[in-house]
Order: structure tokens, then sequence, then C-alpha cells
């Protein structure tokens, strides 16, 4: 099961950069308005 292991580290900071992006080009725009 170490590919499984493997896939579950990569997607983690996926979902981690993708929640953060998100809100902080929220927030760039915002600002930017």
């Amino acid at each position: 099961d170490g590919g499984r292991t493997e896939s579950v580290v990569e997607k983690e900071p996926l979902e981690f950069v993708e929640g953060f992006s998100k809100p902080f080009c929220f927030f760039r725009r915002s600002s930017n308005l």
C-alpha cells in the first residue's frame, strides 16, 4: 500500500494550496478594488 500512501500525501498539499490560494486571490482582488 505504499502507492496508496503516496497518493494521499500528494493530494493533501494540493487541497491545502487550492484552499489557501482561493481566499488569497479573493483577498487580493478585494484589496485592488
